[in-house]
């Protein structure tokens, strides 16, 4: 259990934390809603109706598609965006609790999602491993 002193330390690390998964959330909502618009710039893509179109009419045409098919507000390159300086601050801070440390893990998670799928090869699961390991002592469920 983090002393009273390393877990005060870690307070704008552990604020930072709640922050970024609050945008996590987020994120991964909008991604979700903005299925149906990927999945109509594919199929304008393979048509062929966007092949050979100059940046002007290209533009045009896709904003044609964004607007029969609309993005979430606020989109997820936004939430992404947004995710940035949140993700600096992290970095940035030292861990001095384990809630700091889980606050990194969660991170990692997040922007590094390969590492944690059975097809990743990380050098032998360091990575999921140590993340693992951290949400075990935190007690996070991941």
């Amino acid at each position: 259990m983090a002393s009273a002193v390393s877990y005060a330390a870690d307070a704008e690390l552990i604020a930072a934390g709640a922050e970024f998964k609050i945008l996590r959330d987020l994120f991964v909502r909008a991604r979700r809603l903005s299925q149906s618009n990927r999945d109509a710039h594919e199929a304008a893509k393979h048509s062929g109706i966007l092949r050979g179109l100059e940046d002007e009419a290209l533009f045009e045409q896709l904003k044609r598609i964004d607007e029969q098919v609309p993005l979430p507000v606020p989109c997820y390159d936004d939430i992404t965006d947004a995710m940035g300086p949140v993700f600096e601050r992290i970095m940035s801070l030292p861990a001095t609790s384990i809630e700091g440390l889980a606050a990194k893990a969660d991170l990692v998670r997040f922007f590094y999602p390969n590492a944690f799928s059975d097809e990743c090869d990380d050098d032998s699961g360091t990575v999921r491993a140590l993340v693992e390991a951290v949400d075990a002592v935190a007690g996070a469920s991941g």
